[in-house]
């Protein structure tokens, strides 16, 4: 395919070094022709500063770094058991960078940005972290252990099994932070802050942690979390006349007010649309939808609420420039995937071709009658050709992990020709009833369930013996291949 184009190399004819020298002559981005580091490095110990550098989308394994950063954008960057050691990091750029099983020890962090990164197994230990930036980075097994954080934001940030210690978290930006199986000890939260954090009031109700709430009361300089809880009648008062319903429904939501949390969730919601603010808008999005006392019926509700609000509304290009923006992620959180379940992309390779519409047909209709089956309980579930020739059928399904590998499994014994029997519907069944938690029926209505089940198995097996003698008899043949998501989530800013 390739085997008349011409050799990369010899359009490359200058001598390296000459060419380098030639650009360095105009001045300009001097850092972006530096060529004393390495962009793949292993086993490295940076010695020597790092100053006004260019160094994004390098590469670092086992690397130490013991002399300052300063004024360096090495954003993109990959670092794989690597140490940043008592050294100062000022004014540089991380951003976009992936940590995994890393260590900042005793260093002076300040005016640097570590937006939208993605540390795994990394441990934060007796650092002074000032004025800078964490926005939505992911924070997943990490621990953070004394030190000082001041005036720097973790806004959006996302905290998974992380464990932080002799910290006072006062003197931060976390709006919109999401707590998520955290862990804490002799830790001061921030006392304005931890109504607007996801998960946040939540954890303090049910955690046995030692964490107190910040206060600046003279020699006081914190409360005990009864003494906070104690505040929240205040704290309603004060949100309702201000109007601000994201913290006042996170707190109805914590106290198990889930009906006047969405009474509050709905208010909101019409003042965000009235004032255009659909941002704000997905933040209410997703505090209903990852909370467990709200359901995804009560979910698709609120969406269909927000399109009726919407629909009466009239918008100028720059409102709807801002509505297009978000729309999508709100249908995905309180739609498609209001729980943040898994979700499979499978894609079936037909040799069906144009002209052949009628037996595309007939597959999609066996097809949609085992993802509407009752068997699997799946959330959301979609059906897209590509128009292709011959064609393709792209399946996007969202529901419970164990139930979208049945599918996948019972989609490819159809294609295989394997003789799917009631039996093999059955057993199924019962291995999707038997992972979820809540059977409350009564015997008479389980009795009545079970003949309604036998009943839908039976039809089930009838379809999918159709599909599979028509796609033997019309010589169809399908390649299959798919995806799982295990955690499927919308990330918002």
């Amino acid at each position: 395919m390739y085997s008349n184009k011409p050799d990369i190399k010899t359009i490359c004819k200058r001598d390296f070094s000459d060419s380098v020298n030639n650009l360095k002559r105009y001045n300009q981005a001097p850092a972006f022709f530096d060529m004393k580091f390495a962009q793949y490095a292993v086993g490295q110990h940076y010695t020597e500063s790092l100053h006004r550098l260019r160094i994004q989308n390098s590469d670092f394994r086992n690397c130490c770094f013991s002399a300052p950063i300063t004024r360096t954008n090495i954003s993109g960057s990959n670092y794989v058991n690597c140490k940043f050691e008592a050294t100062d990091i000022q004014n540089s750029n991380f951003q976009f960078g992936t940590f995994e099983n890393c260590r900042f020890d005793r260093n002076y962090i300040e005016g640097s940005n570590f937006s939208n990164c993605f540390m795994s197994d990394v441990t934060i230990s007796n650092n002074r972290l000032i004025g800078s930036n964490f926005l939505r980075t992911r924070f997943r097994n990490c621990r953070f252990c004394g030190g000082e954080m001041l005036s720097s934001s973790l806004e959006f940030a996302e905290f998974q099994n992380t464990y932080f210690e002799n910290l006072r978290l006062a003197n931060l930006s976390m709006e919109y932070s999401e707590f998520r199986k955290v862990h804490m000890d002799n830790v001061i939260l921030p006392f304005a802050q931890l109504p607007l954090i996801f998960g946040g009031l939540d954890y303090i109700l049910s955690t046995s942690d030692h964490i107190a709430i910040s206060a600046d009361m003279g020699d006081i300089q914190s409360i005990s979390v009864d003494e906070y809880i104690s505040t929240f009648e205040d704290w309603k008062t004060f949100l309702y006349h201000r109007e601000l319903y994201f913290p006042l429904s996170n707190i109805l939501l914590a106290q198990n007010k889930t009906d006047e949390a969405l009474e509050s969730i709905l208010s909101g919601i019409l003042l965000m649309i009235n004032h255009y603010d659909f941002r704000m808008l997905k933040y209410l999005c997703k505090l209903a939808a990852t909370h467990p006392n709200v359901s995804k019926e009560e979910c698709k509700k609120l969406y269909k609420r927000i399109k009726e609000l919407i629909s009466m509304k009239a918008m100028n290009e720059e409102q709807n420039y801002k509505y297009s923006l978000h729309i999508d992620d709100i249908r995905n959180i309180l739609m498609d995937n209001p729980k943040g379940e898994a979700r499979l992309s499978l894609s079936l390779q037909t040799n069906i071709a144009s002209g052949s519409e009628r037996q595309l047909c007939e597959i999609i209709r066996g097809l949609e009658i085992l993802m509407d089956s009752p068997i699997f309980n799946l959330t959301a579930k979609s059906i897209t050709i590509r128009h292709d020739s011959p064609f393709e059928i792209i399946i996007m399904a969202v529901g419970a992990l164990y139930a979208l590998k049945k599918v996948t499994d019972l989609i490819s014994q159809i294609i295989h020709n394997a003789k799917v029997s009631v039996e093999d519907l059955a057993i199924i069944l019962n291995t999707v009833k038997n992972q979820e938690e809540n059977d409350v029926l009564d015997n008479e209505l389980k009795k009545t369930a079970l003949e309604k089940e036998k009943l839908e198995l039976q039809k089930l097996q009838l379809e999918i013996k159709e599909m599979e003698e028509r796609i033997k008899k019309e010589n169809i043949v399908i390649n299959i291949t798919h995806d799982i998501n295990e955690e499927d989530k919308i990330y918002i800013a």
